[in-house]
């Protein structure tokens, strides 16, 4: 038997859905996490300050490899690629640019990202 069979998807989506609403979990990537509030009420900010520092490096990772295959890449693919919000993309390619791993070429809808 696997997990699966014990839970049907409908509850499985009220459950996550409750905790979100709850500010327990928030949505990372394609993946749930536990949020810094659950960290602090368990004071343990090091788990969650691992996890988000994980959760870069993932992006970081799968950008630059789509970059190195596509050439370019845009917000909207990253957020396709990381699953992650407007704000989620756009910050994880700011702090890129930061460390001078990208470049914006263009401006606006049209701008995309190369690998410096």
């Amino acid at each position: 038997m696997n997990f699966g069979d014990l839970i049907d998807e409908n509850d499985t989506r009220k459950s996550c859905n409750t905790l979100l609403n709850d500010g327990l979990i928030e949505l990372s990537d394609r993946e749930y996490m536990l949020t810094a509030r659950f960290y602090e009420k368990v004071k343990n900010d090091v788990d969650y300050t691992r996890d988000k520092a994980i959760q870069y490096l993932k992006a970081k990772g799968m950008i630059t490899e789509y970059i190195k295959q596509k050439g370019t890449i845009s917000n909207e693919k990253v957020r396709e690629l990381c699953g992650f919000s407007r704000r989620q993309a756009r910050y994880t390619l700011d702090k890129m640019r930061k460390e001078e791993n990208i470049e914006i070429v263009g401006a606006g809808r049209s701008s995309k990202y190369v690998l410096k």
